[in-house]
């Protein structure tokens, strides 16, 4: 499971993680209350072991235990930030992630970008170069946007009427790879 935007430091994300029964856990601590990644798993089911981690990313090799499905691949867990500069320091992360040619990949986790102007209801308008911006990560990286079901948008700033805002912020994107081995997966929206 992989819990972004926690806003919870190490000794809290600690508490929490074992009262949710999961006996293994990477956590990256917010910056500030902002941020904060958790990547939590049964090592009875899957074995995980952290490649990097920065600020803003989690990136592992997960294996499937006991299962004929013997092929490792990389999952990337993200927290894009409202910050542009660092923003692209996340996206080359993930261009550096992607040349590790053959591997099966998925990333996962709040983007804070669009990939398309419907993505976003309003507010003020979708800036065309943030759309362009994630895209050309996303073509660059070989990555899909996977199938999802539930609500259209992930975020809502709860006001009400023409001040109300909602948008598609979480995702779960793939390269081709990863859809062949795991052909039937797709992202569960909750808000």
């Amino acid at each position: 499971m992989a819990i972004v935007k926690t806003r919870a430091f190490e000794t809290r994300a600690t508490a929490i993680v074992n009262k949710l029964g999961f006996s293994r856990a990477f956590v990256v601590d917010p910056v500030v209350f902002y941020g904060g990644l958790w990547l939590l798993w049964d090592p009875a089911i899957v074995d995980i072991s952290c490649v990097s981690t920065s600020r803003w990313s989690i990136h592992d090799v997960v294996s499937m235990v006991n299962s004929p499905l013997s092929q490792p691949w990389l999952l990337s867990s993200i927290y894009g930030s409202l910050n542009h500069v660092t923003r692209q320091r996340i996206w080359a992360e993930l261009e550096s992630v992607s040349s590790l040619s053959g591997c099966s990949w998925m990333v996962l986790g709040d983007f804070n970008s669009f990939l398309h102007s419907h993505e976003k209801i309003g507010g003020n308008p979708l800036s065309l170069s943030q759309s362009q911006e994630l895209n050309a990560v996303f073509n660059q990286c070989g990555l899909i946007d996977l199938a999802s079901s539930g609500p259209r948008f992930t975020w809502n700033n709860h006001q009400i009427g023409h001040h109300n805002i909602k948008e598609r912020l979480d995702r779960v994107a793939a390269n081709g790879s990863f859809q062949v081995l795991f052909p039937l997966v797709q992202q569960v929206q909750e808000v």
